[in-house]
């Protein structure tokens, strides 16, 4: 799954069950007929494999209700929970429950800033590490502090050391000119008492962490958004649309055809006694940034009344839920690499100094590796390197020694139906009688 996406697991780990996943028949002339000890050693089946159950929300029969004469479920016959926020609050830096902001190491110095420490033979400060009394797995002994610490790797060090200097970035600027000003308006407003200025040297710890948060998670979301997805996805129409989400559709490039199409929503709808066709308008051209970038910005905008907050939107009104089948085939596999080109900001940035397996990059050896190269230098090898093809059958070669497709069916068969199945057959292809064939007969695409 994506990194701090969706996860079903609860701290790491998923139900206490186990289900099976290994080959205990093979199809004799269409029929499912039990393999034989011979049969095992001869296909290579491992009969034993079990996987740890999935964690289900609910499964009893689900409520009813009744709208336009028909007949609706309240739900879907079997849901799974999303037991942590989405990547776009930046919860993988700052927490999502009680549990995980345990894991959030703040300066004892000023409590507004995240701790980061000096790497022994190497310069700049790095985020501690896990310790036994913190509410860590096994798994993640030796890893860097992060409120959400799964699929860990030198990509999830190397983000979350850079996101956390940049946070304390911010809260040093703040404090410097803090000290330069600090009777001015510091922007920031207590929602108990909007009405309020808050200066400059009346801000607190919490709300300069609060306030970081928010800048650092904005910087995350708009370079995913105009940066990583246009380039993932190379296209005119998509790079205009993810561009859109800030500048508006015709961007800043165009001021005066942006100005012209102002007028007219402003003048033209603002103004039209047809209330439920202007105010349609108004939001496909203008809420957000919308056609031209009006913003949300409401007339006679008030903090202290709960209908202006987000500008007006309301983005709380429907419940919100991603369907099982979009959380089994997110996975982008596919780019990640086999080999790291190492290179080093000190000599030569054109040159391959090593080449870095990406397994050895993993849980706690991420530390190690990000320690003894630094930060600037992983920076300038991940950057400069492509990502893997996104394209089926390209799965890097040490991920197919950990079968994810056979263990994506087999969850996928158990968050569905609670019991197993294979499309193989509806899909025309032979039926799988052991992991192996699965991963012996992918082609070798190049990374």
């Amino acid at each position: 799954m994506t990194h701090d996406w969706f996860s079903h697991m609860e701290e790491g780990h998923n139900a206490t069950a186990y289900i099976d996943m290994g080959c205990t028949t093979q199809l004799v002339n269409g029929v499912p007929t039990p393999l034989t000890p011979a049969d095992v050693q001869r296909l290579g089946c491992r009969p034993g494999d079990r996987v740890d159950k999935t964690l289900v929300a609910a499964d009893s029969p689900p409520e009813s209700f009744t709208a336009g004469g028909k007949t609706y479920l309240a739900r879907a016959p079997k849901t799974f929970a999303n037991n942590n926020t989405a990547w776009w609050d930046a919860s993988q830096l700052y927490g999502y429950d009680e549990i995980s902001k345990k894991r959030v190491k703040r300066d004892p110095k000023d409590l507004a800033r995240l701790l980061l420490q000096p790497a022994a033979g190497i310069s700049g400060a790095y985020l501690p590490i896990l310790q036994a009394g913190d509410p860590i797995q096994p798994q993640w002994m030796g890893q860097e502090a992060a409120a959400f610490p799964d699929n860990w790797t030198i990509g999830m060090s190397f983000y979350h050391n850079l996101f956390a200097r940049e946070h304390d970035s911010f809260v040093d600027e703040f404090r410097r000119q803090a000290a330069e000003k600090p009777n001015e308006d510091s922007g920031l407003r207590n929602p108990a008492a909007p009405t309020k200025v808050i200066a400059n040297k009346d801000v607190t710890p919490d709300e300069l962490f609060t306030a970081a948060r928010l800048v650092v998670s904005a910087m995350i979301a708009k370079i995913h958004t105009i940066e990583w997805t246009p380039q993932l996805l190379y296209d005119e129409p998509l790079y205009k649309g993810m561009n859109a989400n800030w500048s508006g559709l015709l961007g800043a490039g165009q001021p005066e055809e942006a100005k012209a199409l102002s007028d007219v929503v402003l003048k033209v709808l603002g103004t039209s006694k047809d209330a439920k066709t202007a105010t349609t308008w108004y939001s496909v051209f203008a809420s957000g940034p919308g056609i031209f970038g009006l913003g949300s910005q409401l007339p006679g905008y008030d903090i202290t009344k709960p209908a202006f907050t987000n500008g007006g939107v309301n983005h709380f009104g429907s419940p919100f839920n991603f369907p099982e089948e979009f959380v089994t085939v997110y996975r982008l596999h596919s780019l990640v690499p086999d080999l790291i080109e190492y290179r080093d900001a000190a000599k030569d940035p054109n040159q391959i100094v090593q080449k870095v397996a990406v397994i050895n990059t993993f849980e706690g050896k991420a530390t190690d590796a990000m320690h003894s190269r630094g930060l600037a230098n992983w920076a300038l090898s991940m950057g400069r390197q492509r990502l893997g093809l996104l394209t089926l059958h390209n799965i890097p070669q040490f991920m197919q020694n950990i079968p994810p497709a056979q263990v994506g069916l087999v969850r996928q068969a158990d968050r569905s139906r609670g019991a197993r199945f294979d499309p193989r057959p509806r899909t025309r292809c032979s039926p799988l009688q052991r992991v192996s064939a699965a991963v012996r007969t992918a082609p070798t695409d190049p990374l």
